[in-house]
């Protein structure tokens, strides 16, 4: 398997660590970028083609505007 653009929606650098570090130990990890806000999520999707979004289920800090 071919390294993987990994798209992290975590706000804990702790669970960050272990993520990268297990895909890391299984070779497959090619570049990571966490991000913990809006701000941050719309400028990671609009700025790079990831092979895989992993997200925390609990954010209670990232809060999206109502539509």
């Amino acid at each position: 398997m071919d390294p993987l653009k990994v798209l992290l929606i975590e706000d804990n650098q702790s669970d960050y660590r272990l993520v990268t570090r297990c895909l890391e130990q299984h070779g497959v990890l090619g570049h990571c970028q966490c991000v913990s806000d809006i701000p941050g999520l719309t400028a990671a999707i609009e700025t790079v083609q990831w092979d895989i979004v992993l997200s925390d289920y609990s954010l209670p800090r990232l809060v999206f505007d109502e539509v």
